[in-house]
């Protein structure tokens, strides 16, 4: 909804959709095929309206078994 109310402000038709988004989304599409612990993105009112950062939900991270002492 923020992003169709910031097009219509700027008067601007689905091609001013396209821009608005591609301001906020490319960092976020550059930084993101590189985190394999992001499992979602999510844009906030205020990620469009006034450069926020997203929100990450991260991943679950499987615990790794603890190491058994060596016996000599």
């Amino acid at each position: 909804l923020e992003i169709a109310k910031t097009a219509k402000e700027q008067n601007t038709g689905a091609r001013g959709l396209r821009a608005i988004m591609e301001g906020f989304l490319q960092k976020i599409m550059f930084e993101m095929p590189d985190r394999r612990d992001v499992k979602k993105v999510v844009i906030t009112k205020d990620v469009v309206s006034a450069s926020a950062d997203p929100k990450l939900v991260l991943r679950k991270q499987k615990k790794l078994p603890e190491k058994s002492e060596a016996v000599s």
